[in-house]
């Protein structure tokens, strides 16, 4: 494996690392919906949606 491809996988690694890190804080915080609100928000979304 070279260098850079090296790099640059380190790099997507830690820049998912830091979202999860983000994610856990916001959870903390308590900055977040149930999956099911959102999952229905974007079920009523869809329907009101013209064709």
């Amino acid at each position: 494996m070279n260098e850079f491809h090296f790099n640059k996988e380190h790099e997507a690694t830690l820049a998912l690392l830091a979202l999860l890190v983000l994610g856990n804080r916001e959870i903390e915080q308590g900055k977040f919906r149930p999956a099911s609100d959102v999952f229905a928000e974007m079920d009523r979304d869809e329907l009101c949606q013209p064709l």
